[in-house]
């Protein structure tokens, strides 16, 4: 399985994207369109603290460790239930 993956971004952030939400759904669709699996972490626990992120749309070195800490975790489950990733 291809996995495509929206890492976590600053959430106050988002109000400066006009077009965020157009552009999740474009994601979405073309993940779902080519059967690939779509992992988005725009709600994920860290996009609400400054305190993980370089700027708004990058974690920095304790925000990083804790993202991947989740996605590995996350990808570990994924497997573990048959997922696949080639």
């Amino acid at each position: 399985d291809i996995i495509l993956v929206l890492s976590p971004e600053l959430a106050e952030g988002y109000n400066y994207q006009r077009n965020r939400a157009q552009i999740v759904q474009k994601y979405r669709e073309i993940a779902s369109r080519n059967h690939i699996v779509f992992w988005d972490y725009s709600n994920s626990k860290l996009t609400n603290s400054r305190a993980y992120f370089y700027n708004s749309s990058h974690l920095n070195s304790v925000g990083a460790k804790l993202f991947s800490t989740d996605f590995s975790g996350d990808l570990n489950r994924y497997l573990k239930k048959g997922g696949v990733v080639k």
